[in-house]
């Protein structure tokens, strides 16, 4: 059974924010709150974005492993470190990863691995991600974006991702590397409709989150007061 909700932690493990999938009567059947340690709805905290998941454990990674993969969500991170694999993912939803998030990688000596969703938001994500980590240092070399087997998609439909993959019984390393200037082009030619489909809306009068390089779309995420 698949987890419904995740906790986020400090450097030193305590805990920050949780977030909690909730099952909806709309086309996409689920949305995603944030939680307080209670599991009760809450705020998103201040300096939240700038948070990756499995924290601790990604920092003793950055010390001691050859790879670190960074999943489009919770599940892919989760299954990938069932798996064996160091993995973490960010909590916005696609392309709101932030620089900040990307930091924790700086310094790294190792090879990061981005996840890639199989439809055109998803390519968006992985090199919004891909070009943050650029920006902090990793090098082409040590660099790349991988997505589920296309077999994978063609059984569960647009939008596969590494837990599917992983699901379906193929490993780690039969996920496939995506070359940058196909998956650039993939993200360039993502439309409104694309973001619907996948589960976005632009908020009415357009975004005012005033967060650098945000893309107007928003994930189906609620804020709770408690």
């Amino acid at each position: 059974m698949r987890r419904t909700s995740w906790a986020y932690q400090s450097q030193i493990g305590n805990f920050l924010f949780g977030r909690k999938r909730i099952a909806t009567n709309d086309a996409r059947g689920k949305k995603v709150i944030y939680t307080d340690r209670y599991g009760y709805g809450a705020k998103k905290p201040p300096g939240a974005d700038a948070i990756l998941y499995r924290l601790p454990d990604l920092l003793a990674a950055c010390l001691t492993a050859d790879l670190i993969v960074w999943g489009e969500g919770e599940g892919d991170a989760d299954a990938l470190r069932a798996a064996g694999v160091f993995a973490t993912s960010h909590h916005q939803g696609a392309s709101r990863s932030t620089p900040e998030q990307a930091e924790w990688l700086r310094g790294y000596r190792g090879e990061v691995v981005v996840c890639a969703d199989l439809d055109k938001p998803g390519a968006a994500c992985a090199v919004r991600r891909y070009d943050q980590l650029r920006a902090v240092g990793i090098p082409t070399r040590r660099l790349r974006i991988v997505a589920a087997r296309m077999d994978v998609c063609r059984t569960v439909g647009k939008g596969a991702d590494v837990r599917d993959h992983l699901d379906a019984g193929h490993p780690v390393s039969a996920l496939r590397t995506v070359e940058i200037p196909k998956i650039r082009a993939a993200a360039e030619r993502a439309t409104p409709a694309d973001y619907t489909s996948a589960g976005y809306f632009l908020p009415p009068g357009g975004c005012d989150c005033a967060r650098p390089g945000c893309i107007g779309w928003h994930p189906q995420v609620v804020a709770v007061v408690p």
